[in-house]
């Protein structure tokens, strides 16, 4: 049975790394919101063992090199117990690095790169799936919807993530003779894409492939529109495709956008529509990709402490080891395959999705157990 907590417990201390402040603190923002709700759910059941959880915020401003001063500065303090979040790829990683050396736990719940679950780190596990599922939805869309799709422009921010993301799929492209007619890395946080979007149009692809972060994905979508770039299909790859900030900037220029990505929970599970309608009645906003990611991060990592043997670094690192339960997010499992450790098989468990955006709304629409609406395809941009 839980109880009230005592006034006078000790919290229990989970460290996390977010962009707080900077072009990508909307980012912060929304993990803020979705870890501290957890966190407040828990902590009025009782917390664990009678003692409070505590999310406690340094900020990497998304750069590798604050990231990992961040994560130090974390480890440094003996009362917290274990590291979550991370954000961007790259600062996931060098995340990963610093706490292998420094045996504290990392749960991983955005940073997508293959590369953080496969250089085969013992303290770090990961809840969301690795870049290489991202676009498997979009795929299957492409083999038994899109059928006429033929040529592809890959355009992708010159990250972790966005290679990390580009490359499987353009190695799907290839495997399966697409035509890649433009394949373009780019400076993130550019003011003008519109050089690589007229080389895209001359070349008249069928599908315009992204991976960007907000403000990029908006702002090419905006100029996309005003130079008359109009194929078939966009879709991005999560990120800066699948946040509300990305329908606000790009508001028409938007509309029947496509994202492939992890997605926000089984939207026909009770218990997800539960935690959508609290959310949006505390935040004012229906949560996402992101949120939903932080949300069961939180519960994962109370979970390990419940049944930790003792509230250590090393005792919580066996727990998450054992991991298997049920989230908003679906199934964590943390396992070895396929060259990853520690890995959440997000692939088999059915939490990637193609979403479309439509009328304003981010809705699921392949594959068609957790549709939310038919897709509109080709897209009118």
């Amino acid at each position: 049975m839980s109880g009230p907590l005592s006034m006078a417990a000790e919290p229990i201390y989970i460290g996390t790394v977010q962009p707080v402040t900077g072009p990508y603190a909307a980012f912060g923002t929304k993990f803020y919101q979705a870890y501290n709700i957890a966190a407040d759910e828990i902590n009025a059941k009782g917390g664990i063992k009678g003692r409070p959880i505590k999310i406690v915020f340094e900020d990497s401003q998304d750069k590798m090199d604050l990231g990992q001063t961040a994560a130090e500065k974390l480890i440094a303090r003996k009362e917290i117990i274990a590291i979550i979040g991370g954000r961007l790829s790259g600062v996931g990683y060098a995340i990963a690095q610093i706490c292998e050396r420094a045996k504290m736990p990392y749960l991983v719940d955005h940073p997508s790169a293959d590369i953080v679950t496969k250089s085969g780190f013992q303290w770090t596990f990961r809840l969301n799936p690795a870049s290489s599922f991202n676009s498997v939805p979009l795929q299957q869309f492409l083999k038994n919807v899109a059928t006429d799709v033929k040529k592809v422009a890959c355009l992708y921010e010159n990250t972790i993530y966005g290679k990390g993301v580009a490359e499987p799929f353009k190695k799907f492209l290839e495997e399966n003779k697409y035509e890649i007619v433009v394949s373009e890395v780019y400076p993130p946080l550019a003011l003008d894409y519109r050089d690589l979007l007229t080389k895209t149009k001359a070349a008249n692809p069928d599908l315009v492939f992204m991976a960007s972060n907000i403000p990029d994905s908006a702002l090419i979508l905006r100029q996309a529109r005003e130079l008359g770039l109009k194929p078939k299909m966009f879709s991005g790859a999560g990120a800066g495709f699948s946040i509300s900030e990305f329908i606000e900037q790009a508001t028409v220029a938007g509309n029947h956008v496509y994202s492939t990505g992890p997605w926000s929970g089984n939207p026909k599970d009770p218990a997800v529509q539960a935690f959508m309608k609290k959310f949006m009645q505390r935040f004012g906003k229906y949560p996402k990709e992101h949120e939903a990611e932080g949300y069961a991060a939180v519960y994962v990592i109370a979970d390990a402490l419940k049944r930790a043997k003792a509230i250590t670094r090393e005792a919580v690192r066996d727990a998450l080891a054992k991991t298997d339960m049920m989230t908003t997010f679906g199934r964590v499992k943390f396992e070895n395959f396929d060259g990853y450790t520690n890995q959440n098989n997000g692939l088999k468990n059915g939490q990637v999705v193609l979403s479309q955006w439509q009328d304003g709304k981010l809705v699921n629409v392949w594959p068609k157990e957790v549709a939310e609406a038919d897709w509109i395809y080709p897209g009118k941009y």
